[in-house]
């Protein structure tokens, strides 16, 4: 429960009546949280990292295996919804447990809406839109977003402009659909935020495929997918396997300039092609 509501900015009241049922999947890979907001009154879906996606997947795996009639993903005892008390009694007795104090050296005392506030101001921190933050907090007006604006680096409103424009391509350097998402905000959030990205980009590989059968291997992979903004690894790395294939046609190693010279293929197709689109 602590998980989700550091990722997911749910008020605590929403959190206990979060639906059994409450994960999706798009096309892509990516996962969805969906609720009930309670001020807003309607349902609503947010993109969630796969860790909070595996989390629920282990929770309803718990619930289901009990055989209890419910439709809650954090039912009581009995089914039903679980009291917002016994959340904070059991989060509190583990801060007493292990000594959690703050600055001052007081024993902290945990409260669920906390971690609310923690989620916008990471969202500001990180340069998200206000607009957007607003809409995925569920804010009623601006003014209530305005509040997590305590630390705002202006560059990173300069960098989510550059990365809007970015063109993902892959491994032969042609350029990739990113798929169907709300707006060009929730995009940037789920690739930059949310996303499980690699050095050199990101895996395409949906979750529920398991782990990478490639381990080591992305610049021969289909699934694997870069931008701009990773060129000059690209170019690094370029350099390095021309090193590699100077070096073992020197020594007559077969295997190894095989293995190199579509290595170093796709990385010219990937180059070319990002420094074409950015040009």
């Amino acid at each position: 429960m602590v998980l989700i509501l550091q990722e997911c900015e749910m008020r605590i009241s929403e959190l206990l009546q979060l639906p059994l049922d409450c994960l999706t999947q798009d096309a892509r890979g990516t996962f969805y949280l969906r609720f009930m907001q309670g001020k807003m009154k309607r349902e609503h879906t947010i993109p969630v990292s796969q860790e909070i996606a595996r989390v629920v997947q282990e929770q309803q795996q718990v619930v289901r295996t009990t055989g209890r009639s419910t439709t809650l993903l954090f039912p009581n005892a009995k089914g039903g919804v679980s009291k917002q008390q016994s959340f904070a009694q059991r989060i509190n007795r583990l801060a007493y447990d292990h000594q959690v104090r703050d600055a001052t050296g007081k024993l902290f005392r945990f409260q669920s809406h906390q971690f609310r506030h923690t989620v916008g101001t990471r969202m500001i921190n990180l340069g998200v839109p206000h607009h957007f933050i607003q809409r995925y907090l569920g804010h009623l007006g601006p003014e209530m977003t305005n509040r997590y604006a305590h630390i705002h680096d202006s560059t990173m409103r300069e960098k989510l402009s550059q990365y809007l424009q970015g063109t993902l391509v892959d491994v032969t350097g042609k350029a990739v659909a990113e798929g169907s998402f709300d707006t060009s905000d929730l995009r940037w959030f789920t690739r930059n935020v949310m996303a499980q990205a690699l050095p050199n980009g990101y895996c395409a590989i949906p979750v529920v495929a398991g782990p990478c059968p490639h381990p080591n291997a992305c610049l021969s992979c289909a699934h694997f997918r870069t931008d701009a903004s990773f060129l000059d690894v690209h170019k690094a790395e370029l350099r390095d396997t021309e090193r590699v294939i100077t070096k073992a046609s020197a020594n007559g190693w077969t295997r190894q300039i095989e293995m190199n010279e579509r290595k170093r293929n796709n990385l010219v197709n990937i180059v070319t092609s990002l420094e074409r689109t950015h040009a």
